[in-house]
């Protein structure tokens, strides 16, 4: 999903196959639920877009957000949303958001995953397309916070997070660090206090004020 750092209004064209929009907002298909359109959430657009509000009274998107990033249904202001900041954004994370963010370390979902017209998405789940490798379900922090440049390259080829860099995914698993708890992580947050490049090593800083 692509989306701009600003608030965007209810209004973003519409192509000829999209069922309707949800609060997200993203384009809801009745036959496979919410459905990202890459690309298709920069269009702005001045006038006004027939758009089928498949919603009704439901806010579930609204209230899952952690970030409390939708300021009125149907529109969302990136600079709050966790996807944005930790794929998009690049620098510090603010601070205001990084309780929230937890264990995420590359997007979230959250907003979708509660949508009711996830029952419809039964086909989208059954392509082998969309399924995770099964070492990236639930990667140890530990192991990726030992990555350098080389091995993030490895471990991460043919994926998407690879676009994001090294950097950015430190940074991301150290606020996750920094959320965890987890004392058995200092050791490898104190050695990315280091780090060459600014922005991991504020990010490890902050984790270990956490985690001491």
């Amino acid at each position: 999903m692509l989306i701009l750092p600003t608030p965007r209004a209810r209004g973003g064209a519409q192509s000829r196959d999209d069922d309707g929009e949800g609060q997200h907002p993203i384009s809801i298909d009745s036959a496979t639920g919410p459905r990202p359109s890459p690309g298709k959430q920069q269009i702005e657009e001045e006038r006004e877009v027939s758009v089928i509000d498949r919603c009704g009274s439901c806010d579930a998107c609204q209230r899952a957000c952690p970030t409390d990033a939708f300021p009125t249904p149907y529109r969302l202001d990136a600079r709050r949303c966790i996807s944005y900041l930790t794929i998009e954004h690049a620098g510090p994370i603010p601070h205001e958001f990084r309780e929230s963010i937890g264990n995420r370390i590359y997007g979230c979902d959250d907003c979708l995953s509660v949508c009711p017209w996830n029952k419809f998405a039964e086909n989208a789940a059954a392509n082998r397309a969309f399924l995770p490798r099964a070492e990236m379900v639930a990667p140890r922090l530990a192991d990726l916070l030992a990555l350098d440049d080389a091995s993030f390259r490895q471990v991460f080829a043919g994926s998407p997070i690879k676009r994001i860099g090294r950097n950015k995914m430190m940074r991301n698993c150290l606020i996750a660090a920094g959320n965890s708890g987890d004392a058995g992580l200092v050791g490898r947050v104190q050695a990315l206090r280091e780090d060459p490049d600014p922005v991991v090593a504020e990010a490890a800083d902050w984790a270990l004020t956490k985690l001491t």
